[in-house]
């Protein structure tokens, strides 16, 4: 296999842990700057100063799904339950309502609040992306890059103002992967892993098939026997999490959900040209009639859906390089819907924000490109003693692979930023000429691969 977890041989990973020649001038001065102590408090201060400032100058109110987040986690607050214009719903998951609910309870329901919440997630994606980076690639000079990148990534900073689920569902699956990937391991440790994990899931079904590529990447390292015991622990974990918010749809449905959205876009993803908006709901009402309940209306929508992609296999395959392309190419969504908050029928949004968009694509594409390379240069590099993971690339592949039966959308990658921006760190710790410092990190639990 190209990617997964392997080990360097014996003379490599026994080599002293001395640091790589210093290059002259400036790469040298570079490389004494981000290696200097204050590097990351002054990053990570910075990554907290300009979110600050971006939601306290942009204030948009919620649109989209966004209103739905807010709501229900005001709901939850005031205590009248998980419910939506004082109705019971279950459209989605209940883990960032709930959240967004103990912000509610601390601020007197304050939209302020809820986006420093968000925010504080975000900048958790960059400590828990630093030091997992730290340990897969062995190189400081990596992980400090792999911050410098995700502190100014436009689009994350923006998704910072928005009650929007992105930044803390990357937050949970990054906790979990960090806890299994520890040193320190022990049953405590995999088992908040699996609370992680569970929280992640209680954010997006994603979450579900993620643990299981983090372990199975352990496999080489820690055997079948540890490999069966972690996946048990997790998923039991996940499991008991996941079934009080069983039980409530349940009770108040009559039926054992996790959401009631998931035929309507698996619906969607199947007929992709169908227009945004209200056209949307009409054409889903037009082809599955609804009930009144919204979970049967869901399965049913599902079931609509499946049985048209088994009816057309080959148009539906036709409709996957669509899909990827539309997953990847542009990153600056949350500009878009802070726009789209600003603007009121008499006053356009700022003129500002349309630059920023443009400026965001720009950065992720720079960034995109950069992650090829440096995926590419460490699957080459690996077999000269280059440290190097698969890990990153394995979670990207299983979250494409996850959503492209639905509609192809650029919010789906917004999670997997803090693990591309690492496959860019490497390109950067090998233009500095320090892709090989494996003194200055914790010793690997994930090498060459």
């Amino acid at each position: 296999m190209i990617l997964g977890d392997g080990s360097p041989p014996a003379h490599e990973t026994d080599e002293p842990t001395t640091l790589s020649t210093q290059p002259a001038g400036v790469r040298s001065a570079l490389a004494s700057l981000i290696l200097s102590r204050a590097y990351l408090p002054v990053m990570i201060a910075v990554g907290v100063a300009v979110r600050l400032t971006w939601i306290l100058w942009y204030r948009p109110r919620p649109v989209s799904d966004f209103v739905w987040y807010r709501a229900v986690g005001r709901s939850i607050a005031n205590g009248s339950g998980f419910a939506y214009a004082g109705t019971p719903t279950a459209t989605r998951p209940p883990g960032y309502p709930l959240l967004l609910s103990f912000a509610n309870i601390l601020s007197s329901n304050s939209l302020l609040a809820d986006r420093i919440l968000t925010t504080v997630f975000g900048v958790g994606t960059i400590v828990l992306a630093y030091l997992i980076a730290r340990t897969l690639f062995r190189s400081e000079i990596t992980a400090r890059i792999t911050v410098l990148l995700l502190v100014f990534f436009p689009n994350q900073i923006a998704y910072g103002g928005l009650t929007a689920s992105e930044l803390p569902f990357s937050f949970f699956i990054l906790l979990g992967a960090w806890a299994l990937l520890s040193n320190k391991r022990s049953i405590w440790i995999t088992l908040g892993a699996g609370a992680a994990f569970g929280a992640a899931l209680l954010i997006r079904p994603v979450a579900l098939v993620l643990p299981f590529v983090v372990v199975l990447v352990l496999l080489r390292r820690e055997g079948l026997k540890a490999l069966l015991r972690n996946l048990v622990v997790t998923y039991v974990v996940i499991g008991l999490m996941l079934t009080p918010w069983l039980v409530r749809n349940h009770t108040a449905f009559g039926r054992y959900a996790y959401s009631a959205e998931g035929g309507e876009a698996l619906l969607e993803g199947t007929f992709p040209h169908i227009p945004k908006g209200r056209d949307v709901v009409a054409r889903s009402h037009k082809l599955v009639p609804p009930t009144g309940d919204p979970i049967v209306d869901d399965a049913a929508r599902q079931t609509y859906a499946l049985r048209y992609i088994k009816s057309h296999p080959v148009y539906m395959l036709r409709l996957i390089p669509g899909k990827l392309y539309y997953m990847h190419w542009s990153d600056s969504e949350a500009i878009a819907w802070t726009i789209e908050g600003l603007a009121t029928p008499t006053q356009p949004a700022p003129a500002s924000l349309r630059t920023w968009g443009s400026i965001a694509n720009d950065y992720y594409l720079a960034v995109l490109i950069l992650t090829f390379v440096g995926l590419l240069a460490g699957i080459v590099g690996r077999k000269k003693g280059v440290p190097f993971s698969g890990l990153p690339a394995w979670i990207w592949l299983a979250t494409i692979l996850f959503y492209l039966p639905f509609v192809g959308t650029a919010r789906y990658h917004a999670p997997l930023i803090p693990w591309m921006a690492m496959y860019a760190g490497v390109v950067g710790a090998m233009l500095i000429g320090r892709a090989r410092d494996r003194g200055l990190g914790p010793r690997p639990m994930i090498s060459a691969s």
